[in-house]
């Protein structure tokens, strides 16, 4: 059974309300960055595959008044999209709940397939691997295998993973 196929997931933490980028948000942004990280789509660790359009359906969120709050999330730091290859990030969902084991690693890994091929993918990536501790084997095998990524490949700048050689 493919990893699109299994139920998926998510720890949510309280503490995020600590967070001042969240306490800075307007009530929009707050909501929408709830519904984002309740969505079905999303994996554990952050990642939404989906376009601008049907977020904003699935977030029962007017398309204009979804992008205002999203912008809003966006120059906040707390999500990143690409929606050009359809893909939404939610980076800090990665620390918030890292693989408590070698299978849970080895399922991320895996779920990187499903992933649109694009740099934000690879950033994902990265990011899943910094976090995986000592499941960063069974991480970087299951990427490989599954997502056709190379963790070696990835190089970090700035603070943001990207892959060698590519800039903004």
């Amino acid at each position: 059974m493919s990893a699109s196929k299994l139920g998926r997931y998510a720890v949510l933490r309280h503490r995020r309300g600590d967070d001042p980028r969240v306490q800075g948000l307007s009530l929009r942004a707050s909501g929408l960055l709830v519904r984002l990280m309740l969505n079905r789509r999303c994996t554990s660790f952050g990642a939404i595959p989906g376009g601008r359009a049907a977020l904003a359906e699935e977030c029962g969120a007017d398309p204009k008044e979804f992008s205002e709050a999203f912008t809003e999330l966006e120059s906040s730091g707390l999500v990143v999209a690409d929606w050009t290859a359809r893909l939404v990030f939610i980076e800090f969902m990665v620390e918030d709940d890292p693989p408590s084991n070698a299978s849970v690693a080895t399922g991320r890994g895996r779920m990187l397939g499903d992933l649109p091929e694009c740099d934000l993918r690879r950033r994902i990536a990265a990011t899943c691997f910094r976090h995986a501790g000592a499941f960063g084997d069974e991480f970087t095998e299951a990427a490989a295998n599954f997502g056709g990524l190379d963790v070696d490949e990835l190089e970090v700048e700035d603070g943001i993973p990207r892959p060698i050689g590519r800039r903004p």
